[in-house]
């Protein structure tokens, strides 16, 4: 293969790899808007997909856990929150999430614990404070 051709493909395989990127924020986009309409149903059904594709986002997991948390399922809700949190440690809305469930389950410890991590990671983060 020459050189101009291994650029070209080059080029091409970097196209690719950006559109892929650029689908990808879109389709999570797709979820938080219809999160927003609170259309649960809908933002589920694509968070899930998404996942299942092999995509990641502490986003997705997050959404997922606010959607089963709004459905009395706790126990789902803390595995999504968890999952978030083991995979993208940094991504603050997870352990104050996680904090809301636990302190309505009168875990306050660990309420406390994930509530002090949030605030930690953003300390502009006023609900934590609430």
């Amino acid at each position: 293969m020459n050189s101009l051709s291994k650029n070209k493909k080059e080029f091409w395989l970097k196209a690719i790899k950006i559109y892929i990127d650029v689908m990808n924020t879109n389709r999570i986009q797709e979820v938080i808007q219809a999160y927003q309409k609170s259309d649960y149903e809908k933002a589920q059904i694509l968070a899930q997909t998404i996942l299942d594709s092999g995509e990641e986002s502490p986003v997705l997991y997050n959404i997922l856990g606010a959607i089963y948390s709004n459905k009395g399922n706790n126990l789902q809700a803390k595995e999504n929150f968890q999952i978030s949190i083991k995979k993208f440690p940094d991504f603050q809305a997870s352990y104050f999430n996680l904090g809301n469930i636990l302190h309505s389950e009168s875990d306050n410890k660990n309420a406390l614990k994930n509530f002090y991590k949030s605030v930690e990671i953003d300390k502009n983060f006023g609900p934590a404070y609430e």
